[in-house]
């Protein structure tokens, strides 16, 4: 495994890459939880706390697919400073409207704001990867190994903000996520980007197509996707709650994170075998190896829900039990992103992956929310439950179209299914 690894990181600017990445997402796995310490200590409320952290997500949300179609236009390079710029004011304007008890009216409009400005750092690194490796077999390989990344973020994020609140204040913690998020961001605009993102001008590329079918179900997929992950962030809660032990929420979650970022690792290396043994008996690369992995992760992730909804449980053995869970998480993204790839026009990439990332916050918020109201009648069993019903959906989502059904009886670059559905 780790060779496949070594081959990749010996690529010319991958280490930039990577590291531009870790500190350009930073955004996504600390804002929603330094506003809920910000807003929280500020007003004395968590329900005001989260109605903003809802408010700035729904922004996001919404701009994720917009910033994709600018992105695609006018490139990468010459935005992305500007977006550096807008998102640290944001934060600044954030943080003095809750540090001063502001009006709500007016700290939700600032919420708003940051969600609209932040950076859509996923999907530009995504799309970085796939014109640094486009026709690879490499690619599905970089695009595990980013979600891997990602999982990284979302474990040491969280944590270091808190520290950094508990020693200097939330204030001050929210602002140096904003500092490093636009570091991070101006790093990723000195990267060597292709010729079609570098270039002047803001009018649109010809042939741009349109999203088929088969993109429409990968988006469905990911709303289920990202409900069951706020099953797995409300079960735990609700869980360790009914076991008498809420301290251990974090600890397990840690764990699942962890085990979602090996796994990960682990599928990215495996995807990139299995393309090359097709390759080897005459096969055309890891289309259909992707489509064939993106279905079983799913089914995957839908049964390992369903493991810890059969019995209550003490906190350590949901740890393990949500072990199978865990092992489709990164995967299952990661593999969703890389047919996602194939089946974008790459004149709209930016934008299709932006669709697709926009599908997995509106799952993760709408799962979230209702699972709450279900914790509240049926407790960490009922939400487990819950989130395995919307991983079958899933499963379902991504099984109706036809032309992904092709894609997976033949190792067909999905490329050419992409072209076929969007003519």
């Amino acid at each position: 495994m780790w060779g496949t690894y070594r081959s990749l990181l010996g690529r010319d600017g991958v280490p930039a890459l990577l590291v531009a990445g870790f500190l350009a997402r930073s955004a996504i796995a600390t804002y929603p939880i330094g506003l809920l310490m910000l807003v929280g200590s500020g007003y004395g409320s968590l329900a005001v706390a989260g109605v903003a952290s809802g408010v700035y997500g729904a922004a996001a949300v919404v701009a994720g697919p917009v910033a994709g179609r600018w992105y695609d236009l006018a490139g990468p390079a010459r935005l992305l400073p500007l977006a550096a710029a807008a998102q640290l004011t944001a934060v600044l304007l954030l943080a003095f409207c809750a540090d001063a008890v502001l009006p709500v009216p007016v700290l939700l409009a600032a919420s708003a704001a940051l969600g609209l400005v932040v950076p859509q750092a996923g999907v530009l690194l995504r799309a970085r990867w796939a014109a640094l490796l486009r026709g690879s077999d490499d690619l599905p390989t970089a695009l595990f190994l980013e979600g891997a990344v990602d999982e990284a973020t979302f474990v040491l994020g969280p944590l270091l903000l808190a520290g950094l609140g508990g020693l200097l204040g939330p204030a001050v913690a929210f602002g140096v996520a904003g500092v490093v998020t636009s570091i991070g961001v101006l790093l990723l605009a000195r990267l060597p980007w292709d010729a079609r993102e570098r270039r002047a001008g803001g009018t649109a590329p010809r042939g741009r197509g349109r999203l088929g079918a088969g993109f429409v179900a990968v988006c469905a997929a990911f709303v289920t996707v990202g409900a069951v992950f706020g099953c797995v962030q409300v079960g735990v809660f609700a869980a360790t709650r009914d076991a008498g032990a809420p301290g251990a929420a974090g600890p397990v979650l840690a764990a699942f994170s962890v085990a979602s970022l090996v796994a990960g690792l682990v599928a990215g290396a495996a995807t990139r075998r299995a393309a090359a043994a097709s390759n080897a008996i005459g096969a055309t690369g890891s289309g259909g190896v992707v489509v064939r992995r993106y279905r079983r992760v799913l089914v995957l992730l839908a049964a390992g829900m369903l493991v810890p909804a059969l019995w209550p449980v003490h906190p350590v053995l949901l740890a393990v039990l949500l072990i199978v869970a865990a092992c489709a998480a990164s995967p299952a993204v990661a593999a969703g992103y890389a047919v996602t790839e194939r089946l974008v026009p790459p004149a709209r990439l930016v934008e299709g992956l932006g669709y697709a990332g926009a599908a997995l916050s509106l799952g993760l918020a709408a799962g979230t929310a209702v699972a709450g109201l279900v914790a509240d009648v049926a407790g960490g069993r009922g939400v487990f439950a819950l989130g395995s019903a919307m991983g079958a959906l899933g499963v379902l989502a991504f099984a109706a179209p036809a032309a992904l059904r092709r894609h997976s009886a033949v190792d067909e670059p999905l490329t050419r299914a992409g072209a076929r559905d969007t003519a």
